[in-house]
């Protein structure tokens, strides 16, 4: 009778046969054998069971040995027919393994039974292991590099309007970003980027000023305004009294004594014509002189007229001289006054009036000249006389007949 691993296909033989590497039997006095069950196997002759499978390997029906299960494959229990494909978002890269490994982050698998994962290209990112894809970078993001678990922001004064971007566009003149940015901003009007990837915009600095948004540059304040303010729209008017002769100002400058401005926006002042004046500064207007007084262009006040000058009228530009047979002595005058009778002045611009020497006279007021006692040696005069006179006791006056 033969024994299990063993048989005898002919009745009444007396012989028996081991069964072969992949066969097995049981019971004994058999005339066959049974092929190994898939997931077992039997690598020697004449056994009486099969082996089973370790993970990582698998057998079909009758084999001698197992086979390690492929890159890309698994097989999680002993005993196995098959080997299972790793699932999408995983891998496996070695031969006869009992599990497979997920994909790391900045990596996928998009199909199953992969050897291994793909990066994830530059635009894209992963931040998670086990995926079966990558995702685009968002706007004001991108990634310049392979393999990456996240995408980078946007530096400041750059900026990125699409998605997958694998770098950032910077901003032009006149506009500027924060980090992070899918557009640009333009800078808002009293301020402006000069340069192109500005984070930020500059104010406009005192004396200029910008009115619209998205500029490079400031405008200046042109002569006649000012603006003593930074990041302005606008510029001030010099108010009358005021002017600005340069561009780019922060103030206005006071007209000084002498000058007056009525107008706004200016850039000089007006001198004071000859016979006016304006004595204090940032006025509007000149006064005129008075009488006995003058002026010369652009005075700050009115000059008395000097001793032996006067002037009857306001606003003049000097002083007339007292004519012979007058005087003035004061300043400031508005007339002269005529040398009084027995006095004379022969001397235009005269402050005072001489008085006629004894022996001659000046009968009427103004005389420019004294006039000597004639017709007899009796007549005689004092000094400052209007008359001539007979000397001594019982004197008598004698009118002067020309």
């Amino acid at each position: 009778m033969c024994s299990p691993g063993s048989y005898s296909s002919s009745s009444g033989s007396t012989s028996c046969t081991s069964c072969p590497a992949g066969k097995f039997q049981s019971l004994p006095a058999q005339s066959s054998c049974t092929s190994c069950l898939p997931g077992t196997y039997q690598p020697a002759s004449g056994q009486s069971s099969c082996l089973t499978c370790s993970p990582g390997s698998y057998s079909g029906s009758g084999k001698a040995s197992c086979t390690l299960c492929s890159t890309g494959y698994y097989a999680p229990s002993s005993g196995s027919s098959s080997c299972l494909p790793c699932s999408e978002g995983q891998h496996q890269s070695l031969t006869g393994q009992a599990s497979c490994d997920d994909c790391l982050e900045g990596q996928y698998s998009s199909s199953a039974g992969s050897a291994s994962c793909q990066s994830c290209a530059k635009g894209y990112f992963q931040p998670d292991p086990g995926q079966t894809s990558c995702i685009p970078c968002s706007e004001g993001s991108f990634q310049g590099s392979t393999g990456m678990a996240a995408c980078e922001s946007c530096p400041a004064g750059e900026y990125q309007d699409q998605t997958a971007s694998t770098s950032c566009m910077e901003c032009p003149v006149g506009r500027f970003s924060l980090s992070g940015s899918s557009s640009c901003i333009n800078c808002e009007p009293g301020s402006f980027a000069d340069s192109v990837a500005s984070a930020f915009c500059t104010q406009c600095e005192v004396g200029h000023y910008q009115p619209d948004e998205g500029q490079s540059s400031c405008l200046m304040c042109q002569p006649g305004s000012f603006q003593n303010q930074s990041g302005s729209t606008s510029c001030y008017s010099c108010g009358p009294g005021w002017y600005q002769n340069l561009a780019g100002q922060s103030e206005c400058i006071m007209c000084a004594a002498g000058t007056v401005q009525p107008f706004s926006s200016q850039v000089s002042c007006d001198p004071c014509s000859s016979g006016m004046h304006q004595n204090l500064e940032g006025q509007t207007e000149c006064f005129e002189c008075t009488a006995g007084e003058f002026s010369s262009l652009g005075a700050a006040s009115c000059t008395p007229c000097n001793l032996g000058e006067f002037q009857p009228s306001t606003r003049s530009d000097s002083c007339l001289v007292c004519p012979p047979g007058t005087y003035s002595d004061k300043t400031g005058s508005e007339s002269c006054t005529s040398c009084p009778a027995g006095s004379y002045q022969s001397n235009a611009g005269s402050s005072a009036c001489l008085l006629c020497p004894a022996g001659m006279i000046s009968p009427t007021d103004g005389s420019t000249e004294c006039e000597e006692c004639e017709n007899t040696w009796l007549l005689t005069s004092s000094e400052g006389s209007t008359t001539c006179n007979l000397p001594g006791p019982g004197k008598s006056t004698v009118n002067i007949i020309g």
